[in-house]
C-alpha cells in the first residue's frame, strides 16, 4: 500500500554503503569494477558515488547492465571530478559497475549505495562545490535540503591534501582514495526531519570538487 509522502507498505526509505572499489593500472575506457555488492534485492535503487582524475568526464555509467542516470557532477582544474548516478536495480546481490569515459582514463574510485523505498529517484536537491587554494581547513560547502525521513549521498575529489578530508554533516565517512597526492571521499546521511538546508560537505585542506544530492 502506498501511504502519504510515498511510504510503502510502511517502509522508511534507508541507504546503506555496500561497496567501494578502486582504478589505478593505466588509462583504458571504460573501466569495470567488477562484482560489487549491492546489497538486498527489492524496491532498491543504486548510487554511484564517481571519483575520478583526467580530462575526460564520466559519460555513463551501468550497474548490473542497467542504465544509470546522472545526478550531478563537478570538476576543479579541469580533472579532479566527482559525479553521482542512480538507476533501478530491483534484483541481485552483485554485479558489475561498468564506467564510461570521453576518453582513457587511469585512475578512478567508486562508493556503492544502496538506496531502499525512494518515493522518487529524482534527487530532491542536489549541491555542488568546488575551490582552489590552501587554508587548513577549507569547507567545501555541499549543503542541501533534506526532505523529512530523506537520505543524501555525497562524494568527494581532492588532491595535494596534507590530511585527511573530515565529513561535516555526513556520516559513515568513506575514503575512497589515499595516496599521499590526491584523496576522495563518500559519505551519506539519513534525516529524521525536514532541513532546509542541512550544513553538509567536508572541511579540507586544497583544492577539490564536491558532488551531493538529497532524495525522499
Amino acid at each position: 500500500m502506498i501511504l502519504p509522502g510515498g511510504i510503502i507498505g510502511g517502509a522508511l526509505p534507508s541507504v546503506t554503503r555496500t561497496d567501494t572499489d578502486a582504478y589505478a593500472a593505466g588509462a583504458v575506457n571504460p573501466i569495470t569494477f567488477a562484482s560489487q555488492s549491492l546489497g538486498t534485492a527489492g524496491r532498491r535503487n543504486i548510487i554511484i558515488a564517481l571519483a575520478h582524475y583526467s580530462t575526460n568526464a564520466a559519460t555513463g555509467v551501468t550497474v548490473a547492465g542497467i542504465t544509470a542516470t546522472q545526478i550531478v557532477s563537478e570538476v576543479v582544474n579541469a580533472s579532479r571530478r566527482c559525479s553521482l548516478w542512480i538507476a533501478s536495480v530491483p534484483t541481485g546481490t552483485t554485479g558489475d559497475v561498468v564506467v564510461t569515459f570521453a576518453g582513457a582514463v587511469a585512475r578512478a574510485y567508486i562508493g556503492v549505495y544502496a538506496a531502499y523505498n525512494l518515493a522518487s529517484s529524482a534527487a530532491r536537491d542536489t549541491a555542488t562545490f568546488s575551490l582552489i587554494g590552501t587554508a587548513t581547513p577549507y569547507f567545501l560547502d555541499l549543503s542541501a535540503d533534506v526532505p523529512a525521513r530523506g537520505i543524501a549521498v555525497g562524494v568527494y575529489a581532492g588532491d595535494l591534501v596534507s590530511a585527511t578530508p573530515a565529513a561535516v554533516g555526513l556520516s559513515n565517512d568513506v575514503v575512497l582514495r589515499n595516496d599521499g597526492g590526491a584523496k576522495a571521499n563518500s559519505a551519506d546521511y539519513t534525516a529524521t526531519a525536514a532541513e532546509t538546508p542541512r550544513t553538509m560537505g567536508w572541511d579540507t585542506s586544497n583544492q577539490g570538487a564536491g558532488c551531493l544530492a538529497t532524495f525522499r
